[in-house]
């Protein structure tokens, strides 16, 4: 997720049950990234409708 250009990311997709922090990051150049899990059920809801 890019928390450098949208710092409320993490927060919106947890709290939605979107997606969860796996605890685990990387960083690129000024940002560090976080790897998240995401529900696929959930997702899933959002697909298709168009």
């Amino acid at each position: 997720m890019d928390t450098n250009n949208c710092p409320w990311v993490v927060d919106f997709l947890e709290a939605k049950g979107l997606a969860k922090s796996t605890g685990r990051t990387r960083r690129s150049g000024y940002c560090i990234y976080p790897s998240m899990k995401f529900n696929r059920e959930k997702m899933a809801e959002f697909e298709g409708g168009y």
